[in-house]
């Protein structure tokens, strides 16, 4: 069972504030407004200024599973990235309950 694909518990993207990010307006939008902003829960970004734009997936310890590049990536498959690891926006969660509360309630 230890060839299991380490669940990722957590996604911390690190990027320079400025010089590169400029020339990446979509890697940029991502960082600045869904990201910093706290849109997804458990998914964070460190602005060090000279550090390439690049995301890490980290296991429930904290303890680095994989590492990209990410500044050949548009917005969309940003999000896409984030997904496809479990993560989900903090206001979809409450929505998708919402939804289950009141299907149940009238079942």
């Amino acid at each position: 069972a230890e060839d299991l694909p380490k669940k990722v518990g957590s996604i911390k993207f690190r990027s320079c504030p400025q010089c590169k990010l400029s020339h990446l307006p979509e890697v940029k939008k991502f960082l600045v407004e869904v990201v910093a902003a706290g849109q997804y829960p458990g998914v964070t970004v460190d602005f060090i200024p000279g550090a390439l734009p690049e995301v890490f997936m980290l296991d429930e310890s904290g303890n680095e599973i994989d590492k990209m590049y990410i500044e050949h990536l548009t917005f969309a498959e940003l999000n896409t990235l984030v997904r496809s690891k479990g993560f989900r926006r903090e206001n979809e969660d409450t929505a998708r309950r919402l939804l289950k509360q009141q299907s149940q309630a009238h079942a």
